[in-house]
Order: structure tokens, then sequence, then C-alpha cells
């Protein structure tokens, strides 16, 4: 059985997780050949989200001149604002994330961050270091919450920060 990513959903899916062999193809994804909660981790969209773009260029103002310096590579910071989802699902994708294989020097390993938000394949696009338009933005999750309050009792918002890393 083939299970596809959904629609308006946020897939975090382990770089090095068994079957990649979707890269370069998001659509190609059958998350039947991924472990929820090891390998992958699944948040439905929010209301919105912010796709922030850094181009690596700075502007130095030093007396009466302005000096233009290239600090270090292009890259993206994304972070969605207002993930719904049960509270089963948002202390899964907090298991996932703090997990060792996550966190620890030793073991870390890196994401593909996957957003389908259409019927058609479509999917987020981000530009690669090699100027390329890729179907996923592959990065790390720099820290995240998850929120809860008492007017809603079945249900938790969830915030992640990542970072690409090409």
């Amino acid at each position: 059985m083939v299970t596809a990513i959904s629609v308006g959903y946020y897939y975090f899916i382990e770089s090095e997780a068994a079957q990649q062999n979707w890269l370069h193809t998001p659509a190609n994804i059958d998350l039947d050949n991924f472990t929820e909660g090891t390998h992958y981790c699944e948040i439905e969209m929010p209301r919105d989200f912010q796709k922030r773009f850094s181009t690596g260029i700075t502007i130095t103002h030093l007396g009466s001149a302005d000096f233009d310096i290239i600090w270090g590579n292009k890259f993206y910071n994304f972070t969605p604002y207002g993930l719904q989802t049960t509270i089963a699902n948002a202390e899964l994708v907090e298991k996932f994330f703090m997990s060792n294989r996550h966190t620890d020097s030793s073991t870390f390993i890196d994401y593909y961050l996957v957003i389908k938000y259409n019927t058609t394949p479509t999917f987020v696009e981000f530009t690669d270091f090699s100027d390329n338009r890729r179907q996923y933005l592959k990065c790390i999750v720099t820290d995240g919450a998850i929120i809860w309050s008492e007017s809603e009792k079945t249900v938790a918002y969830v915030r992640i920060n990542t970072h690409s890393n090409w």
C-alpha cells in the first residue's frame, strides 16, 4: 500500500531515513516506508506561516561610507504559527524533535521539511545553495513550543522554528 503525504500538512522527514528515493520529487513519498514519531512527524497546516529568507548580504555604515558585506550563505527561517493539533500529536512532535537522535551531537540527523498546500502536486518551494528550486527544505529545528489553554482542553498549538541546512 502507498500512503502519500496529505494536503494541508507539514512533514518533517529525517534526511537519513530509509527509502529516500523520493528526492527530488516529494510527490513520490510513501509514508509506509517511515515510522511516524521516529523517522517523520506531521502537523496540520496552520492559519498562516512565515517563510523568511536571507540573502547573506548586509550593509555596514562606517562614518560617511556604506560597505556591502557578504557575511555568509543564503538561508531560510521557516516559522509556522498556530499549528493546531491534538494534544497526543503535539506530544509526538515534541518527542520526535527532542529525541537523542535529533539533539545529540554524535547522532544528530537533520530533516527535510515538505509542505503540500494544494490538491495538485503543489509544494512550497525553496532555493538551495546551487540555485536550484526544491520542493522541500533541508533544515534543522532550532526550537519550538506547545501551547495549551484551559478554554480549548482537547487541542494544543505547536510553534516550530527551523533554519535551512543545505
